[in-house]
């Protein structure tokens, strides 16, 4: 944490112009990362649900709790159990081995697609 404090001690040694500048620029930045969010999970929940599972079939190895997380946000509320289902439709449909042992072809594959789609109609259908 020696960053921190130097950091701290430079704060400290700012004229209050220098504070406020400080502040200014801290909040510009807050403020960017905050609508970059706002950003990402609007175009995450103007995907179809099959592109919203497509693009979790490209992460390499990832963890579930991560995939969870980003159906949850792209606005999947259904219950983890669906949820669950949904994700294992997609990987069934990608032709990746669990531990990466395949590598994933699903982006260039033309039937990919269609078969999300009849994968993922086929888990609603069970809901």
């Amino acid at each position: 944490m020696v960053e921190v404090h130097d950091l701290a001690v430079r704060v400290a040694a700012l004229s209050p112009d220098g504070v406020s500048s400080f502040e200014a620029e801290v909040a510009m930045l807050r403020g960017e990362r905050a609508r970059a969010e706002e950003e990402r999970l609007a175009r995450l929940k103007a995907m179809a649900d099959h592109e919203v599972v497509a693009t979790v079939l490209l992460w390499v190895q990832p963890d579930p709790r991560d995939v969870l997380r980003h159906l949850r946000e792209a606005g999947f509320v259904r219950g983890t159990d669906l949820l669950e289902a949904a994700y294992r439709a997609g990987f069934a449909a990608s032709g990746e081995g669990w531990n990466g042992e395949y590598p994933g072809d699903a982006d260039r594959d033309p039937t990919f697609d269609d078969r999300l789609r009849a994968n993922l109609a086929n888990v609603i259908r069970k809901a």
